[in-house]
């Protein structure tokens, strides 16, 4: 039976039209608080601010206004030092007046210094993390494992309700086209979760994974799964997490109930999705990147033959990939007893033996301070205390 179908005797139901993406499989009519939020009025991501500046600023309402807008004032440079003027007399007239003005802060040349200056000391010292983006080297998650046996503080919320998430980094190396095979799963610790189907030629050789371009070098096609490669996704994945008895979660029909995808509904043959996200333990994660690992082929191969039409499933095997950006965390220590902390807790956050590539974006906060003059140090006592001397950039 349809999803519209169904729908026509269900007032609970949501219509779904041919062709477009089925939120009936994530909709299930059953008791609910009143305190959550509707799954239909939820938003994956927080609007852009140029949205919101463009709702509240540029969108008129009633009557256009007979004058220039703001954003049609001509813009004014005014000097740090007028203000400081401005200040010190207590002039309040060119202050208001200055508020009825667009105006840009501009510095005055005085107080620049130039880039070549001797007696400038330059600081470079504090780094920061701002793009990290990790990509396992074969079929499972192995990008998003810890590199521990035990961590009782591990979480992982497992989400199959994000089909229509785009994967937005743009710079790194991923080693095949993320055109059409990216599936947001989730989050994990201070990390974006996805799983790549990535064609199998470019997993099993690294000479054609590493012949892809980076993100930033060639523009890709939209990274979602199609809906019908979704759904294989989702069951496939429902399939490997009923393996594990500590979750209640069930699959009758591991194909559904017709080799047709769009006769059926999701939620009809398995309680994937009873709830939103599925909270798992790290035996959890192990047990479903073990399952993925050793049921993968025979599962592909088990499948509908009008599942395999396209080529797609039959070509195509699942891959763990984690990212995160916009953290700003400092890195890079320079204290020793900091550093060797810093460098147990990179060795513990990830187990880097299956991962084929990681890709990251540092920030470097360079400062400088004018010194009155300089004590000239040997190289001898330099090289006693830091073990090398740097007198030239690195050629490499």
């Amino acid at each position: 039976m349809s999803d519209l179908e169904d729908n026509a005797d269900d007032d609970l139901g949501t219509i779904t039209f041919p062709g477009a993406a089925r939120p009936g499989d994530q909709d299930e009519p059953r008791p609910f608080d009143l305190a959550d939020v509707p799954s239909f009025v939820e938003a994956e991501d927080g609007l852009p601010q140029s949205e919101i500046f463009e709702s509240l600023f540029l969108h008129q309402h009633g009557p256009a206004p007979a004058g220039r807008t703001w954003e049609q004032t001509r813009v004014q440079s005014v000097s740090l030092s007028t203000l400081s003027r401005t200040f010190k007399k207590q002039d309040t007239a060119t202050a208001i007046n200055l508020l009825h003005r667009r105006s840009v802060l501009r510095l005055d040349d005085d107080l620049y210094y130039q880039s070549d200056d001797d007696m400038l000391a330059w600081d470079g010292t504090k780094h920061f993390l701002d793009f990290f983006l990790v990509v396992g080297g074969s079929v499972g998650l192995h990008a998003l494992l810890p590199n521990k046996v035990v961590d009782h503080t591990f979480s992982m919320a497992l989400n199959l309700c994000l089909p229509t998430r785009l994967f937005r980094p743009k710079f790194g190396k991923l080693g095949f086209d993320p055109t059409g095979c990216m599936m947001a799963i989730g989050t994990g610790p201070s990390s974006e979760l996805w799983l790549a189907f990535a064609p199998r030629e470019n997993l099993e050789d690294l000479d054609v994974a590493n012949d892809v371009p980076l993100l930033s070098e060639r523009v890709h096609g939209d990274t979602r799964l199609s809906s019908s490669h979704f759904r294989m996704a989702v069951m496939f994945l429902a399939h490997a997490l009923s393996k594990n008895p500590s979750l209640s979660i069930y699959v009758m029909h591991p194909y559904g109930t017709d080799d047709d995808l769009s006769a059926w509904r999701i939620k009809d043959i398995s309680n994937i999705y009873s709830q939103t996200t599925w909270d798992l333990r790290l035996d959890d994660v192990l047990e479903l990147h073990n399952t993925i690992m050793a049921e993968w082929d025979d599962w592909v191969a088990a499948a509908p033959r009008t599942w395999k039409q396209d080529g797609w499933l039959p070509s195509r095997a699942p891959v763990a990939v984690a990212c995160r950006y916009g953290q700003n965390q400092p890195i890079a220590n320079s204290n020793t007893r900091t550093h060797a902390i810093e460098a147990r807790n990179w060795h513990a956050e990830r187990s880097y033996a299956s991962i084929r590539y990681i890709s990251v974006a540092i920030a470097t906060d360079i400062a400088c301070t004018r010194v009155k003059r300089w004590i000239e140090v040997p190289n001898e006592d330099i090289i006693q205390q830091h073990g090398v001397v740097y007198d030239s950039p690195d050629p490499h």
